[in-house]
């Protein structure tokens, strides 16, 4: 089955995936503004939806106008491709801080083990870099502030990293983070990893990776 292969050999097919993910995002973005496939129940919540389908349209009429410019079909390959390849850090860097981290299943929040901030603690992981890299990071690397105060500027995610830090230290709370290039190689290795479960692929398990995200 292609979901068994995919599966199998996913800490081979991570960066080429990621390279074209891009793709993806064309079809969540347009399934959203449109409310079509699983976003059709939420037709009265998207935010500005004429908006959207607006900006998307102009969008896709720049992006066509714009690579038709190009002398040949030969050059606009090249146009195309490179950039959405090079697009394709963006979804390493949000995944990095996600893919090597566990998954919380079942009932969040009824306890103080579970509680929200202990949650995004153990579900996340900065990637460290110094400030004079923030211009290829762009804010990315700093998941655990986002995911406790999702709604924080960039520019301010960097102080209040320091802050947290300090709040967990003082509270014998384990912060999670890591260098881009250890981040890489903790989630190929847990790809890895969970691709030896294909040794026991059963027809459940395409059901248990949607159920668990």
């Amino acid at each position: 089955e292609l979901s068994h292969f995919l599966v199998k050999y996913q800490h081979w097919l991570y960066y080429p995936v990621m390279a074209v993910a891009r793709v993806n995002l064309y079809i969540q973005s347009i399934n959203h503004a449109l409310c079509l496939s699983y976003y059709a129940a939420t037709k009265d919540l998207v935010w500005r939806r004429e908006l959207q389908i607006a900006t998307l349209i102009g969008f896709w009429t720049w992006l066509i106008a714009l690579t038709l410019q190009l002398p040949s079909w030969q050059s606009r390959v090249l146009f195309l491709v490179p950039a959405h390849v090079v697009a394709g850090i963006l979804h390493v860097q949000i995944t990095l801080s996600h893919f090597a981290m566990p998954v919380h299943t079942g009932v969040t929040y009824d306890d103080a083990s579970n509680g929200y901030l202990r949650t995004q603690l153990r579900g996340s992981m900065d990637i460290d870099c110094p400030k004079y890299m923030d211009w290829f990071h762009g804010g990315i690397q700093f998941q655990v502030v986002h995911h406790i105060w999702p709604r924080l500027p960039r520019r301010n995610l960097r102080t209040a990293k320091g802050m947290l830090m300090a709040f967990c230290e003082g509270h014998g709370l384990e912060y999670h983070q890591a260098s881009f290039l250890q981040a890489n190689a903790m989630v190929i290795g847990k790809l890895k990893e969970t691709s030896k479960s294909t040794k026991r692929f059963s027809e459940f398990f395409t059901e248990a990776m949607n159920l668990n995200g």
